[in-house]
């Protein structure tokens, strides 16, 4: 859901980090202990319509009251729905135990975001862009490694009584294909000739 109407006036609606940002610091609990509990729920709903409209540049004056008073019943329904979709699309195993603050720290001490960047966001952007950031520093710290097996190969060859590949030197566990991506053994003349007499075809 993209826009509420509130008071007869039409507001911008996002899930970002900057709503649970706003959330913890009006009610002391993180979004995922919200529950089932109605005054909770329309907090963060205010919290989301409140930071989608800083981001946008949009005059938000209405107290917590006055947005309560104002939400109809069908933007509620749809709002508390919405939500429980972007929870199923990006909820990971253990995730009940992230909180904004460390989100936050991750983003910033980390990722090296912003704040203002880091509130804008809803939670699957920055999902995307904390894997994206991972795979970079694996890449990084890979590539470090290579290099130090690749200099350590090239010291030893003159040495070495026979051919040295870099797995001689050190074999790293991103060495090992999975056994999914195990190349199949081609089938041979003589398999198929093994297959074609047990089937007795001529």
């Amino acid at each position: 859901m993209n826009k509420v109407i509130i008071c007869a006036k039409e507001y911008p609606s996002r899930v970002t980090m900057g709503a649970m940002i706003d959330f913890k610091r009006e009610t002391g609990r993180d979004v995922n202990e919200i529950g089932a509990d109605v005054e909770q729920l329309t907090m963060f709903m205010y919290c989301c319509v409140r930071s989608a409209c800083r981001a946008d540049k949009i005059d938000f004056a209405l107290t917590f009251e006055q947005f309560a008073d104002g939400i109809n019943l069908e933007d509620f329904t749809a709002f508390q729905n919405g939500m429980s979709t972007e929870e199923d699309g990006s909820k990971k195993e253990g995730d009940e135990s992230v909180t904004i603050e460390s989100l936050m720290g991750l983003a910033m001490g980390c990722v090296g975001m912003c704040l203002n960047d880091f509130c804008r966001l809803t939670p699957l952007e920055f999902t995307a862009v904390f894997e994206a950031w991972q795979q970079k520093e694996t890449y990084a710290e890979r590539r470090g490694w290579e290099q130090a097996r690749f200099l350590a190969c090239s010291i030893l060859k003159p040495y070495s009584k026979r051919s040295l590949e870099l797995t001689d030197v050190c074999r790293f566990s991103w060495d090992m294909k999975p056994a999914k991506e195990a190349e199949e053994e081609p089938s041979t003349q003589e398999r198929f000739d093994e297959i074609k007499a047990l089937w007795n075809v001529d």
